[in-house]
């Protein structure tokens, strides 16, 4: 409920709504809704591609966020596909503001 009242304030693609997704998910997560969870977790992911690039450090925390949830689900192959790339993205930001 929370979701669409947060949607009808903001535009689909509004960074704020994807930090709000986010934080309902661990929230779900924890109360044990697992698939709510990581529906909005993968929507925040999207709002944050679409808004700041696929290799973006903020999309590698939402990454590494999904991957948990996908933990408690024993999804573990998909949780270390989102793991290791989350670590390339973190690995290339790095490198990035070690030549500035």
């Amino acid at each position: 409920r929370a979701v669409t009242i947060f949607e009808k304030c903001y535009d689909k693609w509004d960074p704020d709504l994807a930090v709000a997704c986010a934080n309902f998910a661990v929230i779900l997560d924890k109360l044990r809704f697992p698939e709510e969870a990581e529906r909005l977790m993968r929507r925040a992911l999207s709002i944050d591609e679409n808004n700041k690039g696929k290799d973006h450090p903020d999309v590698a925390v939402d990454l590494r966020i999904l991957a948990n949830l996908l933990l408690g689900s024993n999804r573990t192959d998909e949780a270390e596909r989102l793991t290791n790339r989350a670590i390339k993205i973190e690995t290339e930001a790095l490198e990035r503001s070690d030549l500035s």
